[in-house]
C-alpha cells in the first residue's frame, strides 16, 4: 500500500508543480508582488523536493492524511488555475489600474 501511496502523492506533486510553473500571471491582471512570487517559487520547489524523494527512494513510507492533503491543494490550483493569491484572502484582489 505505501507504493501505491507514495506514487499518488509523487504525481500530484508533480500536477501541483508542474500547474505553478505554467501559470500566466497576465490573464489575471495583477500587478507584480514579490510576496506572491516566494510564495510559489517555494511551493514549486518543496514539490519538486518531494518528487525527487520518493523517486530516488529517500521517502519509503507515506502517510495517507499527507496524500489527501495535497490533493486538496492540488484540486485548488487546478480550480484557481495555478493562481496562489486566492489563499490569502483580501490580497487577491485585482490590483492592477
Amino acid at each position: 500500500m505505501d507504493g501505491i501511496l507514495l506514487s499518488v502523492n509523487a504525481v500530484i506533486c508533480t500536477i501541483i508543480a508542474i500547474k505553478l510553473i505554467i501559470f500566466e500571471r497576465k490573464k489575471f491582471n495583477y500587478a507584480h508582488s514579490w510576496f506572491f512570487a516566494v510564495v510559489t517559487y517555494m511551493l514549486i520547489l518543496s514539490n519538486a523536493a518531494i518528487v525527487m524523494r520518493i523517486l530516488t527512494g529517500e521517502v519509503r513510507h507515506i502517510d495517507w492524511s499527507c496524500v489527501v492533503n495535497n490533493l486538496f491543494i492540488c484540486i485548488a490550483l487546478l480550480t484557481l488555475r495555478g493562481n496562489v493569491r486566492p489563499f490569502f484572502g483580501k490580497h487577491s484582489e485585482n490590483t492592477k489600474e
